[in-house]
């Protein structure tokens, strides 16, 4: 009888590879009003992207049944909406332009501009918008694909507030926080 670890091993000989949550590619898809001639250089400084979980659930319900509480899953979800987090670092460029927090802070403005009280319409910094994210392996073969469709910002872009004379480290990477209703999944 063969031991447990080699009883269950399905790694053995069939060469398998692991999944590096380093290996991916960000593309994002800014509203038209947004100038994105540098999105080169944003999806470039792009650090980190959370929230691609796709799945949702019914909540759950109670009922009473001679006494006795029991709890089923619900008949429907109540809250289609995903959360989508980017993490960029925050440079300048030749131009002295700090082109990654401008960009984001434009669509945001979209949204609502708090310089002038003007307010958007969702086909303004919504529609068309999307990030796709794709992972890939060491060879660069794709293997999924998430894509947040109609995307918008839904929190204040982080801007800079603590300034010391004493510190010599940069601005922090900053996250910009998008919402959605749906998010594409393809599994290759």
């Amino acid at each position: 009888m063969k031991l447990p670890h080699k009883r269950n091993d399905i790694t053995g000989n069939k060469h398998m590879e692991p999944v590096y949550p380093a290996l991916f590619d960000v593309r994002i898809q800014f509203p038209a009003a947004v100038d994105d001639s540098q999105r080169e250089l944003v999806l470039d400084n792009i650090v980190s992207v959370g929230g691609l979980n796709a799945n949702k659930l019914p909540g759950t319900v109670t009922q009473k049944f001679k006494g006795v509480t029991r709890t089923f899953a619900g008949a429907v979800v109540d809250d289609t909406s995903q959360v989508v987090t980017v993490t960029v670092n925050v440079n300048l460029d030749e131009s002295n332009s700090m082109f990654t927090y401008k960009m984001f802070k434009q669509w945001s403005d979209l949204i609502y501009n708090p310089m002038t009280g003007e307010r958007g319409l969702a086909a303004e910094y919504a529609a068309g918008t999307s990030i796709t994210v794709t992972l890939f392996n060491k060879k660069e073969q794709v293997f999924k694909t998430y894509k947040a469709l109609d995307i918008f910002i839904n929190e204040p872009i982080p801007d800079l507030e603590d300034l010391n004379y004493e510190t010599n480290d940069p601005w922090e990477p900053i996250t910009i926080s998008f919402v959605c209703d749906r998010i594409d999944v393809i599994d290759n």
